[in-house]
């Protein structure tokens, strides 16, 4: 019954974001609180760097930790590497109360990724996304527009067919 669960959920997830109107329309990424960042760079410079983007948007509780940030963290971790021309930007909905948390579980895993604490919703209501949504995967290109993403760390989730699918549709432009 779990299965069918996370299979819905990572299904919703993808279609509500797959349904947002910005799609390959440039994207906001706001800065809010940044809890982590592996790339050792001003997040200014990580948004204009001309590298495509993963970006990761989750509401998550109050009680933090590794599998409430992370699914999966080996997974997510191969992923990264797999697909390390991308930066990886998590986008956590809670309270500017739980950064630290978020900082320790973020270091803790040693994943290359940005950790952004989303106290505003501010990626949401940026880019007019649906507010039931619960968490969401959208590809950025090099010029911040928007392509829908299956979420990355899910072992049932088709994330690497998305990538792909990106790969291929950007290689031919």
């Amino acid at each position: 019954m779990q299965i069918k669960t996370l299979i819905l959920s990572i299904l919703t997830a993808t279609a509500a974001f797959a349904g947002c109107s910005n799609l390959n329309q440039r994207i906001a990424l706001p800065e809010c609180e940044i809890a982590y960042n592996a790339y050792n760079e001003p997040f200014e410079q990580i948004i204009s760097n001309g590298r495509p983007k993963v970006v990761i948007s989750k509401i998550i509780s109050p009680k933090i930790g590794k599998n409430v940030l992370f699914t999966n963290v080996e997974l997510l971790k191969q992923q990264i590497e797999r697909y390390s021309n991308f930066d990886f930007i998590f986008y956590f909905a809670t309270t500017s109360e739980n950064l630290p948390a978020v900082r320790k579980v973020a270091e803790s895993t040693g994943l290359k990724i940005i950790a952004i604490v989303d106290a505003q919703d501010s990626l949401r209501k940026s880019n007019k996304m649906d507010e039931r949504t619960i968490f969401s995967a959208i590809v950025v290109d090099n010029e911040l527009r928007g392509y829908p993403s299956a979420l990355p760390g899910f072992e049932l989730s088709p994330f690497d067919e998305t990538m792909q699918d990106y790969i291929r549709h950007h290689k031919s432009k």
